[in-house]
Formats: structure tokens, sequence, C-alpha cells
């Protein structure tokens, strides 16, 4: 049975619409899109031994936005357990990568990650405790965001490896939806 948690943040944006404006260098037209969206993210990781399989539910406000392209979703994840609270950052390119950065609002935690199919991304997982080396492996990216609607799902199945702690395989589901709709529309299939 999953973990659900319900976090009541209010929203990020102070406006949501679509506007542009000129870049000061180019000179430009840089089209926005944004808006205030809800986002179900249903997790799974799976450790070497099968029998370690850990599943979380987790339902938030976010900002989406579209711009020149590129998709970001913007979120905060607040004190779950002992963990601290962050901002997430994901922008999904229109090459189909992933790219998210995650800062713990406490400035001590933060770590960069980068998904593209069949490619390995290392670098340093800050923590309280001192920084620890990772590498991440994707197997698999599906995204399904509508990017005129900004709503839909992102699947990204990937093994991640923190020197000498731990490895593990995650499975990570992310449904963006306005507010009030049905949320479960994409089936997952563990």
């Amino acid at each position: 049975m999953p973990h659900i948690i319900q976090a009541g943040w209010p929203p990020l944006l102070r406006t949501a619409g679509s506007f542009s404006r000129f870049c000061r260098v180019t000179g430009h037209k840089v089209e926005h899109t944004m808006k205030n969206l809800m986002l179900r993210i249903l997790g799974r990781h799976i450790g070497a031994d099968s029998s370690d399989d850990d599943r979380m539910e987790f339902v938030t406000e976010c900002t989406a936005a579209r711009r020149n392209g590129n998709i970001y979703i913007i979120y905060d994840e607040g004190g779950m357990s002992d963990l601290p609270e962050m901002r997430t950052t994901m922008r999904i390119d229109s090459s189909g990568g992933v790219r998210m950065k995650r800062a713990g609002k406490d400035g001590a935690s933060s770590t960069i990650m980068e998904f593209e199919k069949g490619r390995r991304f290392n670098s340093l997982y800050h923590t309280p405790f001192g920084p620890l080396e990772m590498e991440v492996l994707t197997n698999r990216i599906v995204c399904e965001i509508d990017p005129d609607n900004l709503t839909g799902s992102l699947f990204i199945d990937y093994d991640i490896a923190l020197r000498g702690l731990s490895e593990t395989r995650t499975l990570l589901n992310m449904e963006l939806f306005e507010p009030g709709m049905h949320t479960g529309t994409r089936k997952v299939d563990w």
C-alpha cells in the first residue's frame, strides 16, 4: 500500500496565462505559458534485494510553464518524515531529455539529475552530512504532456547508485492535472 501525502502549499504563481516578451540580448520574441496545476507523483524504489520494495504517492500544487519549447514543472515537497523541505524544478526539453534540480530550503541539501535514455549521469548529492557521489542511468522516459494545456504525464525508469551506500531502481510516474479534475487517468503497471 503506498504512502499518501497531501501537501497544502499555496499556489506558486500569482498569475497564470500566456504572455510574451522580447529578449534584451537578441530582440527575439519569447513565448511563455504558465499554469497553476495539481501534481500527482507515484514512485516505486526497488532495491537490490527484491523484497526491498518501497512505494509512495504524493499530491501537491505545482506551477507548469512552457518557454521556448521546453516544459518546466516547479513544486515544493514539505517536511515528509525526516526529510528537509525541498523545491524541485524539472525541465523537459523538446528532445525528450529531463533535468531535475532539487534544492533544500535549508540551503544544505541539493542535487541535480539528468535523464536521457541510455545515458549515465554523474553528480554529487549534497546532504547536511556532506556530498555523496551519485550515478543515474536512465532506462526509459515516456512524456505525454500536452504542450498547449500543460497537462498529462511523465514516466521515468532509472537506476541510481549512491557510492558506497545503495543501488536502487526507481520508477517515477508524474501526472499534471487541473485542480478539481480526476487523477489516475494513466494506468501505472509496476
